[in-house]
């Protein structure tokens, strides 16, 4: 069994594993790649998904979301923060969400203002949810190319920002 113990960060107190066990020894990597394993072995074999390239598109965006993991403060070379390993779990769950939910991202990126975006097009209709290292969740919509309207939830309103993206890319509203 794994012990936990808690890191302050300035935003607040987040649970993170700790990398030594004193039974197995380090078990940071083992853990992090069954859980991968585990999680794209479900979405493979969901049944909802007998289509074999929503598969792979599954696949590509919790592999996209992973690979977010390695990147470093200033990524892009204009001092980005890079996401933390809050704002990749918040991610994580609301991806999995998502998956229940059928609401399909057309890719999981690295937010320039320091977390994890989840980008949308349907037609004309255009969103986007950022889940940032602070706590914030920023959504945007674009109807058609008109202005854009952005609002910012905190992370429990991200089920009820899931449905409301959702919403708009299916009716437009």
């Amino acid at each position: 069994m794994l012990t936990l113990t808690r890191r302050k960060l300035a935003y607040g107190t987040i649970a993170s594993q700790n990398p030594r066990d004193r039974k197995t020894g380090n078990r940071r990597s083992k853990i992090k790649k069954s859980h991968r394993r585990a999680v794209q072995a479900h979405v493979i074999r969901e049944g909802s998904i007998s289509n074999p390239e929503m598969r792979q598109r599954w696949s590509r965006l919790f592999k996209s979301l992973y690979s977010l993991r390695s990147l470093s403060t200033n990524w892009n070379g204009y001092g980005a923060e890079a996401p933390t390993l809050r704002s990749i779990f918040l991610a994580r769950s609301s991806l999995e969400r998502m998956f229940y939910g059928v609401l399909v991202p057309d890719s999981v990126v690295p937010s320039v203002e320091g977390g994890v975006g989840f980008a949308f097009r349907r037609g004309d209709a255009l969103a986007s949810i950022e889940i940032c290292n602070d706590g914030d969740v920023v959504v945007m919509q674009e109807l058609g190319g008109g202005i854009p309207k952005a609002n910012c939830h905190s992370t429990a309103e991200l089920p009820a920002v899931i449905e409301q993206v959702k919403a708009f890319l299916e009716n437009g509203t």
